[in-house]
């Protein structure tokens, strides 16, 4: 069994998922790639800017990088449990960039689009749930 999707054994650039699902051309990701780097920027913040990427291809490429699902946010509100969302600190959430969605047993779904956000800081939060991003 190979490594997990997402994981550092597997690590895609974000680049090449863009331009392996059709969002942009290879020559584009190649030219805005030394543009972020000389700019000290992020790629995806340059494709969204120069290249008008919309967000959302870009989030889902992330997510796609990191073995995480990507939903809309309007597929997400109508499934948001609005006890638990107001059971934590809304400094918290947005400090943290995450809405708990809904609880299934002993796992709370969650929704962020910071793909970078540290489980660990969370689990202390919505111990004792496993949390699924």
């Amino acid at each position: 069994m190979g490594p997990r999707k997402g994981s550092v054994g597997s690590f895609r650039r974000l680049g090449d998922i863009l331009v392996e699902t059709g969002v942009v051309s290879r020559e584009v990701v190649d030219a805005l790639a030394q543009e972020a780097v000389h700019h000290h920027k992020l790629l995806g913040e340059v494709l969204r800017e120069e290249a008008r990427i919309p967000e959302a291809d870009i989030y889902a490429a992330l997510a796609e990088q990191r073995g995480l699902r990507f939903e809309k946010l309007d597929v997400l509100s109508p499934l948001i449990d609005v006890k638990i969302a107001t059971s934590v600190s809304r400094l918290f959430l947005e400090h943290h960039h995450v809405i708990p969605i809904v609880r299934h047993g002993e796992v709370m779904v969650v929704a962020t689009c910071d793909p970078n956000l540290l489980a660990l800081d969370l689990a202390e939060v919505f111990h004792p749930c496993k949390l699924d991003f």
